[in-house]
């Protein structure tokens, strides 16, 4: 409940996550329609003629003037005609208009003896005083929600800190500034008292006595905490240092137990008082509305708001009008909470803000080259690269840049200079006609036969002398050496050949990686994003859950005031905690099965039955 109010800082906006749940407000509403509807008849078909009746006999009667600008005023404020069913009537208004009533004078002081006079000034004070009253309960019920609400949020901060060791001792340094004034009070208060009402005695007697009444305030502040004694404790270390650890501890804990009691009070007390109003909202409109006050059903609810019968019927209703009803705020204060970060900050913030001013631009260079640069590098050379080279290989570009071992005119050259060498040979040593032969030897080459070569190249081999001194037998071996050079080129070309056939899946591969990342990125993201909301540490989702059994077990019990009022106030905090996990298209379906919930004329088993519904319907959501 805390991070709902913090979520909620406007408190009208609270307030109107709270009406949509609020049955009182809604049955207060359909009374004033109905009220709205009764006072329009009323005035337009009764009251109205009787005036023109009277100011007719009485012209000259300034009273009969007055009371019909009272009667114009009032149709004019409640917009009976518009059938209005806001409960943010102005009552200073109705005020004014009951407070020139009271001015008029007595009909006998007038000379006005038809009873009609009468009825007109008690039909308008009624009327006035049947809205007050409705303003009256809307106004006291949601002061009660509200104030209720805001208890049980301070009730969850002292429960989560009294479920913590750690969380106490942080506690016990917030306010320990505090505490040490107050004993500082109070042993300035024993020192006074001391000296005062002992002046008889020496100043070492009342220096003595001064000690042993703050050696006994110190130990009664320690032995607040139950099942502890200074006395008891060992001479051990261990236990030395466990009275360190533990006399912070113990020292608070009977004050969280006292707020915590504190708050449950006010919350039974505000529940008790929810259940007796929902048990008793007006519902009809009385119909003899030209009676005394106290003769209307409606003053009946009055004395169950304010039962002092002393005072009058208008006096009662103003007070209780300007009664205000603030929730006590039982937290400490964000200043008591917050001094020690306030003082690091104090303390060690203008020397870190000094340094990281002076760094700035390494922190910046830093920053850029770690995070902005990787990421947009990351970004640029492994995942958009590999897609447009992927793009590339799918077109058939002819502008991209192949995976290639060789080039595409390095064998093709070494072809040209194998086939010209072999021709030059043949015809030096063969005498045969170079036009006639260079056709066969090209044919020859591309297949990759020297037949015509190892036939001359034999014959050197016989005659290595010769054929060395001659040249043939070296140029033969050279123009071997450069056939086995292009019969690795062919080898290269095929494997270059195979290379480029496989450069999708080899781009597949290379893409592959990137992917990864990116796909576990992205499913990181939903998770995250898919995760429980927490309030406070909690799962909203578990609050909501518990929320919903608590609503089934009150309804299961018999429904006394205080069962009603636990029932009312536990509906609107499942409907505020809920709020952000309801999806917005089933929010109205959602608010009016909880209503069903709230309402008095709803049955036990009916409200089992919607529990039932709701568990079936809305479950998907608490998982």
């Amino acid at each position: 409940m805390t991070e709902i109010f913090k979520a909620n800082v406007k408190s009208s906006k609270l307030i109107d996550e709270i009406n949509s749940t609020n049955t009182i407000s809604a049955e207060l509403s359909q009374v004033l329609s109905d009220l709205n509807q009764f006072t329009n008849n009323y005035l337009t078909n009764h009251l109205l003629p009787t005036i023109d009746e009277l100011t007719n006999t009485y012209k000259q009667d300034k009273n009969l003037r007055i009371l019909q600008n009272c009667f114009q005023q009032l149709c004019y404020f409640l917009g009976v005609d518009k059938n209005c069913t806001n409960l943010l009537i102005n009552y200073n208004q109705l005020i004014s208009i009951a407070t020139q009533l009271e001015k008029l004078s007595p009909p006998e002081e007038i000379g006005i003896k038809d009873a009609k006079y009468t009825e007109i000034v008690n039909s308008l004070n009624n009327l006035i005083n049947i809205y007050l009253v409705l303003i009256i309960y809307s106004k006291k019920s949601n002061s009660l929600i509200y104030n209720t609400i805001h208890y049980k949020s301070q009730l969850n901060y002292w429960n989560d800190l009294n479920n913590s060791s750690l969380n106490k001792l942080i506690y016990f340094i917030q306010i320990s500034p505090i505490k040490l004034y107050e004993l500082g009070q109070i042993i300035l208060a024993n020192f006074k008292e001391i000296f005062q009402t002992s002046m008889e005695q020496d100043l070492v007697s009342n220096a003595k006595l001064f000690i042993n009444s703050s050696q006994k305030t110190i130990l009664k502040l320690l032995n607040k905490a139950p099942t502890f004694s200074m006395y008891q404790m060992n001479t051990t270390r261990l236990s030395q240092f466990n009275f360190i650890y533990q006399t912070p501890i113990n020292i608070i804990n009977r004050e969280i137990q006292s707020k915590i009691d504190h708050l449950n009070s006010k919350i039974t007390r505000n529940c008790e008082a929810l259940g007796e109003m929902i048990n008793s909202l007006p519902k009809e409109i009385p119909e003899n509305i030209g009676d005394d006050f106290k003769n209307l059903s409606i003053y009946e609810h009055l004395e169950k708001l304010d039962n002092k019968p002393s005072d009058t019927i208008n006096s009662r209703i103003l007070k209780l009008l300007k009664e205000k009803s603030v929730a006590e705020n039982t937290k400490p204060s964000r200043l008591v909470r917050y001094w020690p970060l306030i003082l690091a900050v104090l303390r060690y913030g203008p020397s870190s803000s000094i340094n990281l001013y002076q760094n700035r631009y390494e922190i910046a260079k830093w920053i850029k080259f770690n995070l902005v640069d990787t990421v947009i590098g990351f970004g640029k050379n492994w995942v958009i690269k590999p897609i447009n080279d992927m793009l590339s290989i799918l077109r058939h570009d002819d502008n991209f840049n192949e995976l290639s071992i060789i080039s595409k005119d390095s064998l093709q050259s070494d072809l040209d200079s194998l086939e010209r060498m072999v021709i030059d040979y043949v015809v030096d040593y063969d005498k045969v006609d170079k036009a006639e032969i260079t056709k066969q030897i090209h044919e020859a080459i591309q297949e990759g036969n020297l037949t015509m070569l190892m036939s001359n190249y034999e014959q050197d081999i016989r005659n290595p002398f010769k054929s060395l001194a001659k040249g043939s037998l070296v140029r033969g071996l050279l123009i071997q050496l450069q056939k086995t050079k292009v019969d690795g080129g062919v080898a290269v070309s095929g494997i270059d050949k195979m290379l480029k056939s496989q450069q999708l899946v080899f781009g597949v591969v290379a893409i592959s990686p990137s992917i990864l990342i990116l796909y576990q990125a992205y499913q990181f993201m939903i998770k995250k994003s898919a995760k429980p909301i927490m309030i406070n540490g909690k799962q909203l989702n578990i609050i909501c859950l518990k929320s919903l059994n608590r609503i089934e077990k009150l309804i299961s019990h018999p429904q006394d005031n205080l069962k009603m009022g636990e029932l009312f106030i536990e509906v609107i905090n499942l409907q505020l905690h809920s709020s952000m996990i309801i999806p917005s298209q089933i929010k109205a379906e959602w608010i009016q099965d909880l209503n069903e919930l709230n309402k008095v004329n709803v049955t036990k088993e009916m409200k089992l039955a919607i529990i039932s519904r709701i568990w079936n319907m809305y479950s998907y959501y608490f998982r």
